[in-house]
């Protein structure tokens, strides 16, 4: 998700919000909110049945690489979510540094 939203998009005090987003593992919700200090929040909002991995791109406006995550594995840009940590869950808070 995000993939191709620009850099501007994630500087401090921005906002991301995007409702019942169609995946082929069902609709899937979320807001990105970028803090004033290189960080995100990202909160989701999926179906009980949702059995993909999640891929959250998040693009640093000074195009530094991610260097942390409260929930996944940082790689690059992304982080990535495996389906196994999704399992039965409705929402989800993910910080992002």
């Amino acid at each position: 998700m995000q993939k191709a939203a620009p850099k501007s998009w994630f500087s401090a005090g921005q906002r991301i919000h995007v409702e019942n987003c169609a995946t082929r593992f069902g609709p899937i919700s979320w807001t990105t909110e970028a803090g004033n200090n290189g960080r995100w929040k990202v909160n989701l909002a999926l179906t009980e049945a949702f059995a993909g991995d999640l891929h959250v791109h998040i693009h640093a406006s000074d195009g530094r690489p991610l260097r942390g995550s409260s929930l996944g594995t940082v790689e690059k840009i992304r982080v990535l979510v495996p389906s196994s940590l999704l399992a039965q869950r409705t929402t989800l808070e993910i910080d992002v540094f």
